[in-house]
């Protein structure tokens, strides 16, 4: 498996570049706006980090090594383990190696490598106060980042809740429904999730699914209010473009004595 293949294992490894190296962030998305109006984002790539790297004054034992790793993955991709961010990334050479010519018996190396998107990984990130990011139900000018969906086909039986036991508190909103089959659903490019949600003695089960597939299901109840919390944590995810979706199933713990669902925040590993 290609994926147990590390570049850098270690910072005493042959291997391991010189520091400090450059990591490019793809931009993902365009910004728009009509003249007087509200700028709006699309997603327009699907790309990963880029990572430019240097060997410098190596043996030459270490040389065909790099050069061996660059031609052997070519076609497929191997682990590359920052150790600056201490994460593994699923990477392949982009392009060939930069060999300068042997100048006292060594050699200088420059080479480019890329993240790959739907990949296995040796090991799936897990910072979660480092590496995510939130996507809530709003952005800050009103323009919706969660698709509603109700039983008739659109959007109408979510309404937007204005509580303090929501995300960030404060009497922030977030959308809820009290009606059984009503959809909440998000779209973004990383790897795993957390889902974020108040609990209330007046909840409902809700039905959570991935790209298609069902996860399972989650009960928010509780006897007293509670504030937004993680209720559902989605970990080894490849790398992707993904759609996190939510049902109301009509059910509720023998307890509970209202209907509510709530689409408040999904926090996305990056």
């Amino acid at each position: 498996m290609s994926e147990l293949n590390i570049l850098n294992a270690s910072s005493g490894d042959e291997t391991s570049p010189d520091y400090s190296f450059q990591v490019q962030q793809p931009e993902l998305s365009s910004f728009f706006k009509s003249a007087g109006g509200k700028e709006y984002s699309r997603q327009v790539d699907v790309a990963g980090r880029i990572w430019d790297l240097t060997w410098a004054e190596r043996s030459l034992a270490t040389m065909r090594l790099l050069r061996q790793w660059e031609a052997q993955y070519k076609r497929s991709f191997f682990t590359y383990n920052d150790l600056d961010d201490g994460r593994y990334y699923t990477v392949r050479f982009n392009g060939p190696l930069q060999i300068s010519p042997p100048m006292n018996d060594s050699y200088t190396v420059k080479g480019q490598i890329i993240e790959l998107a739907g990949k296995p990984m040796y090991a799936y990130p897990s910072n979660w106060a480092a590496d995510a990011i939130f996507i809530e139900e709003r952005d800050s000018e009103g323009n919706d980042l969660v698709k509603l969906g109700d039983t008739g086909g659109g959007g109408g039986t979510w309404d937007l809740a204005l509580t303090a036991s929501t995300f960030h508190g404060d009497a922030q909103d977030a959308y809820h429904t009290v009606t059984t089959n009503d959809t909440a659903e998000w779209l973004y490019f990383g790897y795993g999730f957390r889902l974020w949600t108040p609990k209330s003695n007046k909840a409902a089960i809700v039905e959570i699914s991935l790209d298609g597939t069902v996860l399972g299901t989650y009960d928010p109840y509780n006897v007293a209010v509670q504030n937004s919390q993680v209720l559902w944590t989605q970990q080894n995810v490849q790398l992707g473009l993904h759609r996190v979706k939510l049902r109301h199933t009509g059910t509720k713990n023998a307890s509970s004595t209202g209907f509510n669902i709530w689409a408040d925040a999904l926090e996305v590993m990056r």
